[in-house]
């Protein structure tokens, strides 16, 4: 089941986060993804060390914490999406699926009107919660 997804800017801004579980883990579902951003900056930066090369986009399973797992995937503008599940035996193919469909529905939404997921209120900075 998947739990939060997130979309996190080329600066490490948080452009969309969205929690499907109760209130109270919302916040730890936060910093899940705050703290998956280090493991990505250390695969794109130390390629031999941790597997992927720089031009794959799909990252694959960046940590297992807890009751979750944690993937991500950086596209060519280095915006990362992260999503965290508590499935704890999806195979990689299922997550790339997943991952496709969220940036199409994200993509497709800023080109009709602005009702995507990377809609943003505001400036850069700004984080817009909740779907679309």
């Amino acid at each position: 089941m998947i739990v939060c997804v997130a979309v996190v800017g080329h600066q490490n801004n948080p452009l969309y986060i969205q929690s499907f579980t109760e209130a109270d883990d919302a916040l730890k579902l936060h910093h899940i993804v705050h703290c998956s951003l280090d493991v990505v900056d250390e695969r794109v930066n130390n390629p031999k060390r941790s597997g992927p090369m720089l031009n794959e986009t799909f990252l694959g399973l960046l940590y297992p914490i807890e009751n979750y797992k944690v993937y991500g995937y950086l596209t060519n503008t280095k915006v990362k999406f992260i999503l965290v599940t508590t499935d704890l035996d999806v195979k990689d193919a299922d997550n790339l699926v997943l991952f496709g469909t969220i940036i199409k529905v994200g993509v497709t939404g800023n080109r009709k009107g602005g009702s995507g997921l990377l809609t943003r209120n505001g400036d850069e900075g700004k984080c817009k919660e909740g779907g679309p």
